[in-house]
């Protein structure tokens, strides 16, 4: 009986491979989860966003805007369901952007010649380094601007052409390259993550 058990002692020592395996087998295990949780987490989120996204074009389409106008977003303001997806919930001042890129839907009747867009708001722009913002309509470049500390309130002005109005709906796409936490720059009490300040759209013919 002794010789058995020092037997089966000697074979565990003699065959490590099988610690190595079930270690190993442990640790895709976990990596598994953590891929599955991740990939949870991204597909709730666009799922969310998608969902935000319609309803803005569902809201849009149904409140037409006719040139020239003016929507203001915020707290208690008319243009907050033209919003759809990555924004914070509309403050005193405007709407801040939440992620790296807020869309928002707008349909405009149709004029027949270009149109001014201004997009009145605030970058969160580092002291130390400019921020890009890009603007996209309906899944295409339109312009893009360089924000520092200095300008970071100046409106975006661009022109949209005839041509993108005629199909009415609007899709536009504002996007940053990074986003600023104010608190954890010692700059406030804010500890979101802040991309655009969007506190009006203007539309005017050109």
């Amino acid at each position: 009986m002794r010789m058995d058990t020092a037997e089966r002692s000697r074979d565990l020592t003699m065959q490590p491979w099988r610690r190595w395996t079930l270690l190993a087998a442990l640790v895709v295990l976990g990596l598994a989860y953590v891929a599955a949780f991740w990939l949870f987490l991204s597909h709730s989120r666009n799922f969310i966003e998608e969902d935000r996204n319609r309803s803005a074009l569902a809201y849009s389409s149904a409140h037409p805007l006719a040139v020239p106008s003016t929507v203001a977003f915020g707290l208690g303001e008319d243009g907050n369901p033209h919003l759809g997806g990555g924004w914070h919930l509309p403050d005193g001042g405007g709407v801040w952007m939440a992620t790296k890129r807020g869309t928002l839907a707008l349909d405009i009747r149709p004029t027949g010649s270009d149109m001014v867009l201004a997009i009145n708001g605030t970058v969160a722009a580092a002291a130390s380094a400019a921020t890009k913002v890009k603007l996209r309509i309906n899944g295409r470049p339109l312009a893009s601007w360089v924000r520092t500390h200095e300008n970071a309130a100046d409106p975006l002005v661009t022109v949209i052409p005839a041509t993108a109005l005629q199909s009415g709906t609007l899709e536009l796409t504002i996007s940053v390259n990074r986003l600023i936490s104010p608190l954890q720059r010692g700059e406030g009490p804010d500890g979101r993550n802040l991309g655009f300040l969007l506190q009006s759209i203007e539309l005017r013919s050109r």
